[in-house]
């Protein structure tokens, strides 16, 4: 299996490749980038069997050099949006920290959300995991939405 994980938060990143390393056999290749527009380079080159995707992503990577830019409330549905145009039909599973997100022009809590990504990109979004610190039942609920 072939996975790429969108994702800006170091520890958050670690322990989700770690779940996938321990629980599929073959380990997946992961790919990890950290950024909108790193995430939309990765979608571009490469074929994935399944994208998991954080919503609240900055617009670049961030590095000793560059701040990242503006960070993107809701980068994760820009990524998702640039999947549509450019045709591609990869499985997309939203894992977030957060049950509200908000920008300069709207805020939505995690249901909401998950409401208008459903009706907007139906043929890729498969759900979010909602990962609650100090709790073990969305991992669960990533592995059994991975297998589905």
């Amino acid at each position: 299996m072939k996975i790429l994980l969108v994702e800006d938060d170091e520890e958050k990143r670690d322990e989700i490749i770690e779940l996938l390393e321990i629980n599929f056999t073959p380990i997946p290749e992961i790919t990890s980038k950290m950024s909108f527009q790193s995430g939309k380079i990765a979608i571009r080159e490469e074929q994935f069997d399944l994208i998991l995707l954080d919503m609240d992503i900055p617009t670049y990577d961030i590095s000793l050099s560059e701040s990242g830019g503006r960070k993107q409330a809701f980068g994760g549905r820009m990524l998702l949006s640039e999947m549509i145009r450019r045709g591609i039909a990869t499985k997309v599973l939203v894992v977030t920290q957060f049950d509200y997100f908000e920008n300069s022009s709207d805020g939505l809590n995690i249901k909401e959300l998950d409401k208008q990504l459903k009706e907007s990109f139906s043929n890729i979004y498969y759900g979010y995991i909602q990962m609650i610190s100090g709790s073990i039942d969305w991992k669960d609920k990533l592995l059994k939405k991975i297998n589905t």
